[in-house]
């Protein structure tokens, strides 16, 4: 949705600064200025959304990397919990 919002706004001002840029050239517009302004508008589109994927992409990544270290630690305080129930069972049912 973002991406389509900003899409959005990208053509609006490209054809807004366009058309001011026609002005001065009393009003004439051809079909290949048109085309060249709105492929410029949709790269500087693309471009804008590649570089948000990527940050959006380090960030989950960085907290992927730390839910991981934190599973290791939890992993590493329960095997000592566990060893010491498994000796007790033991010696409870022990004849």
């Amino acid at each position: 949705m973002r991406f389509m919002s900003v899409v959005g706004v990208l053509v609006v001002l490209g054809v807004c600064a366009y058309g001011g840029w026609v002005r001065g050239d009393e009003g004439k517009v051809t079909g290949g200025d048109v085309r060249k302004q709105a492929e410029d508008t949709l790269d500087a589109a693309k471009k804008y959304a590649l570089q948000q994927k990527a940050e959006y992409q380090q960030k989950v990544e960085q907290e992927l990397s730390e839910l991981g270290a934190k599973i290791g630690e939890l992993r590493k305080r329960l095997r000592p919990r566990q060893a010491s129930r498994c000796g007790r069972f033991k010696k409870k049912w022990a004849t």
